[in-house]
């Protein structure tokens, strides 16, 4: 992805986001590509050709949808606390037991 995207750009994938991509696209594959397929194309392939393959499919690659998200500093989930004081403790029978 640097080499074809950039490092900064690279840097802001999430891993979340992008596992998500190559779950969905590899069900995929798998259903359209058998593993002789996969063995008669990348078997006898140089680590230089391969990167060649993954460089030509990083192109292709559309980083929005992978890009982390930001929040500008902002709190995901915002609460507040408040302080608890128990006022009457009930006897044991008070309530009736679970059926």
């Amino acid at each position: 992805m640097a080499a074809v995207h950039g490092q900064q750009a690279a840097d802001q994938v999430s891993e979340y986001c992008l596992t998500e991509l190559v779950i969905t696209t590899w069900v995929a594959l798998d259903i359209f590509a058998s593993p002789e397929d996969w063995t008669n194309k990348f078997a006898d392939a140089s680590a230089s050709a391969i990167a060649s393959t993954l460089t030509r499919a990083a192109q292709h690659v559309d980083m929005h949808p992978i890009t982390k998200t930001t929040r500008d500093g902002k709190k995901f989930v915002e609460g507040e606390m408040t302080d608890v004081k128990i006022l009457d403790k009930h006897e044991d029978g008070t309530f009736g037991k679970p059926e």
